[in-house]
């Protein structure tokens, strides 16, 4: 067995070799070092030195991580501990590349942000050194060629939308009971995909699989990825011939019966304005209905207007009032700008960062005053 995983990461170091001295600029190569063995460490140990050779006889050297695979979970454990390492001594250590077959955005991401360099044999590569001065980078493939055959929950659809905005929404810790009983999804599907989102390195979780911690920005960033507000919701356009201020006032003047909210550009400007928003964004139980009491025409092309019939109830959970108005909550407005059109992204950026700014805003302290937040709304 020891014999197996020799072989396996001699073939992979020397594929990764030969992938990057293909795609590095002439005269730079990287060669492991004379008589330094690969060699079975461990997960999280350095195994061998590379040299990174360039014009001018320069040379810098690297540690070498060979891993038959790094999950986030497990980037972020590299990551911890070469911060610790820096602490410690004071200094930068010697420069460290990760080397794996396949490695995610979000495994790249925990590296970059630890300064780690590293390598697929897919293409992703980063490899920087400060003496020379040497900046190499490049993307390869976004999804796994050879996924590991796994039961996993993934982040897409209505329900991981409603468990997302309760992790996003609520501050830890809570157990898989307290979340089933604030969001009405099972405790079964709840723990699937909490471990989807550990794995990833999306939340920290204690004692009994408690959630202790979320990465906020990576983790809306992350649903969004996998949801369009103009697809995964009943999407009808319509023109506001007036205008949008006529339409906006009869909002507030004379609300309509059933539920409804607005969201995008609308929703994400009352907290971090970046222009005159242009798009109206609402949601609501039936479109047809609504475009007739707030006068508006359907069209198919120049729509200032877009009445979305969602396909979960939970955009409605937790709404902000404001002068009359009903807004989504700024977890939903965010992940719907992000996957909206024209500046609509940049919008969504804007609102996170108010959102990481401004916890106290928007945020429940616990699981209680989130009930009774979303209850009142």
């Amino acid at each position: 067995m020891e014999q197996q995983r020799q072989r396996q990461n001699e073939k992979l170091l020397q594929q990764a070799l030969l992938l990057i001295n293909e795609r590095f600029p002439p005269k730079w190569s990287l060669t492991q070092m004379e008589g330094d063995a690969v060699r079975n460490e461990g997960a999280n140990s350095a195994t061998s030195t590379l040299r990174l050779s360039g014009p001018n006889g320069t040379t810098a050297d690297c540690s070498l991580l060979l891993m038959t695979s790094c999950e986030p979970r497990q980037a972020n454990v590299i990551a911890q501990e070469m911060n610790a390492r820096v602490a410690a001594v004071g200094e930068d250590p010697l420069a460290l590349l990760v080397i794996a077959p396949w490695l995610s955005q979000r495994s790249q991401q925990l590296l970059a942000e630890a300064e780690i360099n590293f390598l697929d044999l897919t293409g992703n590569i980063r490899l920087t050194l400060s003496e020379p001065v040497f900046y190499f980078q490049m993307s390869g493939s976004p999804r796994n060629p050879k996924p590991v055959d796994q039961v996993i929950s993934r982040v897409r659809g209505p329900k991981a939308g409603r468990l997302l905005r309760f992790l996003a929404e609520v501050e830890p810790p809570y157990s898989v009971t307290e979340i089933a009983s604030a969001t009405a999804l099972t405790a079964g599907y709840i723990s699937r995909l909490l471990e989807t989102l550990d794995r990833d390195a999306l939340i920290d979780r204690g004692p009994r699989g408690r959630v202790v911690g979320v990465a906020l920005a990576e983790m809306l960033r992350r649903w969004a990825e996998n949801y369009q507000v103009f697809h995964s919701n009943r999407a009808v356009q319509f023109l506001a011939p007036n205008g949008l201020d006529p339409v906006v006032s009869r909002l507030a003047e004379s609300p309509p019966a059933a539920d409804i909210a607005v969201s995008g550009s609308f929703a994400a400007v009352r907290h971090a304005p970046v222009a005159a928003p242009s798009l109206l964004m609402i949601y609501c139980r039936n479109a047809e209905v609504l475009a007739s009491q707030l006068q508006l025409l359907p069209t198919d092309r120049g729509a200032n207007v877009v009445l979305l019939e969602p396909a979960d109830d939970g955009v409605f959970f937790g709404t902000e009032k404001e002068g009359g108005i009903s807004f989504v909550a700024p977890a939903q407005a965010v992940v719907d700008c992000l996957t909206g059109n024209g500046r609509m992204p940049a919008e969504g950026e804007a609102l996170l960062e108010w959102m990481l700014d401004h916890r106290a805003a928007w945020q429940s302290a616990s699981v209680g005053e989130h009930l009774a937040r979303t209850l009142g709304s």
